[in-house]
């Protein structure tokens, strides 16, 4: 082969490599994540954490209030003492009434009727978050950062922010109604009955140098309250609305 063969070789080859990758196309994007690790409706929940069912939904909500109302008077060995708060109330009846309602179940909780089971999944092995049930993070869902942004605790302000979102118009069993308090913290109440008087159900946290304990109140008494910091109405501006929780909302 002539020297100036050789040449034009040499100065083709590029060329031809170059059409090669145009008559390729573009590089193939990156797979998207995994059926589990979807978020369609964009809550910063993976949809698989969500409950999808109406029958789900309502077994949650019968589990999640009953539990909360069983805490009133006598509460139960099981609700550890160190979490006896407005949020560990929540925290406590949220995961509870996502265990299985077994025999074991029924020993841990001997004043409960049998509650109804969530069938889509059980705690702990919660799709994609395990124990993490509470949203800490910010921001779109991150399968690569649930350590980050999901906890297996949150107080108060973190559990309506993360964990729910705020609603307008009335409210609805198992709800949460968020409040602001002077001192910086937050205190949380959950819808335990809808309707034209609603009931709730709240613990007050350490209350006169004591414990504290789980009340309920109504809401029609709540409207009366002798400090206005308390009364849930648009004009207070202590009161951040009502909650929802995203797992009550999957796609």
């Amino acid at each position: 082969m002539t020297a100036h063969r050789l040449a034009l070789r040499a100065f083709l080859a590029p060329l031809a490599a170059l059409a090669a990758a145009c008559s390729a196309g573009p590089a193939a994007p990156a797979s998207p994540a995994s059926a589990a690790e979807a978020d369609l409706d964009h809550d910063g929940y993976p949809d698989a954490a969500e409950l999808s069912s109406e029958d789900d939904r309502r077994a949650f909500v019968d589990s999640f209030v009953a539990i909360a109302l069983a805490q009133a008077g006598s509460p139960e060995a099981a609700f550890d003492p160190a979490q006896r708060d407005c949020a560990g109330l929540v925290r406590y009846a949220w995961r509870e009434a996502l265990k299985r309602h077994d025999a074991a179940f029924a020993a841990r909780h001997p004043g409960l009727p049998r509650l109804p089971e969530v069938r889509a999944f059980n705690y702990p092995a919660v799709p994609v978050l395990g124990t993490r049930l509470f949203r800490v993070g910010a921001g779109p869902f991150d399968p690569s950062a649930v350590e980050r942004d999901f906890a297996e605790s949150a107080q108060a302000v973190r559990l309506a922010e993360g964990s729910a979102r705020r609603v307008d118009g009335p409210a609805r069993r198992g709800d949460l109604l968020l409040f602001a308090r002077p001192d910086g913290a937050h205190h949380l109440m959950i819808v335990a009955e809808a309707g034209e008087d609603p009931l709730l159900v709240y613990h007050t946290g350490p209350h006169d140098d004591g414990p504290g304990e789980v009340r309920r109140v109504r809401l029609a008494a709540l409207a009366a309250h002798p400090d206005p910091l308390w009364r849930p109405s648009a004009a207070n501006s202590a009161f951040l609305g009502v909650w929802r929780l995203r797992i009550l909302e999957g796609p």
